[in-house]
């Protein structure tokens, strides 16, 4: 049942984080309008179009009313986080619980931001910092060393080669903080791995949060998983 709860948790989490960052980037505030609606012929959802996953696949992927395409990143991104929620909120203590589900809240609106509109409100990314508290971190002489030359690598392909984004800048800074030097460098090559695949596939430019949060994500039920996280 636990199983359960926290899956179905996780979805509501992940369709509400979703409903953030669209909003946000067509620059509407979370909470109005109050009710969700087509983005295409405006009408109203009805409750059972909001259910996450299941209203998506009731609906066929389309618009109930209009026939328009909803994009298959909303249910896919639901799922996952439902796993998510599941892996690492199982075994935790109540706090850490609320902690996991702010973290997760928190990538699934970046990343949702940056897939529609390719941009992030670096103000979000604050929603991670509680993860410091998940385990102790303690820094070697060599892990700073690394860490420096590393932000300066990225710090120079953000502003000499526009490589990366501010955003992505931000939010690496801020998984060194919370997660430490070795989990950085995994999510990098884990999200660098998975834009890479995506790019043969899409003729616009591929957005990088959204494998930087998939890849942190990866990274965090690890963690859980090997019991470096609380």
């Amino acid at each position: 049942m636990r199983t359960v709860f926290y899956f179905c948790i996780g979805t509501t989490v992940a369709s509400f984080a979703c409903c953030c960052g669209y909003r946000l980037g067509k620059g509407q505030a979370p909470w109005s309008p109050r009710r969700s609606y087509c983005d295409n012929c405006g009408h109203l959802l009805a409750s059972w179009q909001l259910i996450p996953i299941l209203g998506w696949l009731l609906q066929g992927g389309h618009c109930h009313y209009c026939g328009n395409h909803i994009s298959v990143f909303l249910p896919t991104t639901e799922f996952l986080i439902g796993i998510a929620a599941v892996l690492l909120c199982n075994g935790s203590s109540y706090p850490m619980q609320l902690v996991y589900l702010l973290a997760l809240a928190t990538l699934t609106i970046l990343a949702c931001c940056d897939f529609f509109y390719c941009f992030v409100y670096p103000i979000f990314i604050l929603g991670l910092l509680p993860l410091a508290f998940s385990h102790p971190l303690s820094w070697s002489i060599t892990e700073v060393g690394s860490a420096f030359f590393l932000l300066t690598i990225i710090f120079i392909l953000v502003i000499k080669y526009q490589g990366l984004g501010s955003g992505d800048l931000y939010f690496l800074i801020m998984i060194l903080i919370v997660l430490g030097f070795y989990p950085t460098i995994a999510i990098i090559l884990l999200a660098s791995s998975a834009t890479l695949l995506l790019i043969p596939f899409s003729n616009t430019k591929v957005p990088f949060i959204p494998g930087l949060a998939f890849a942190t994500i990866i990274v965090l039920i690890y963690l859980k998983q090997k019991g470096a996280l609380a």
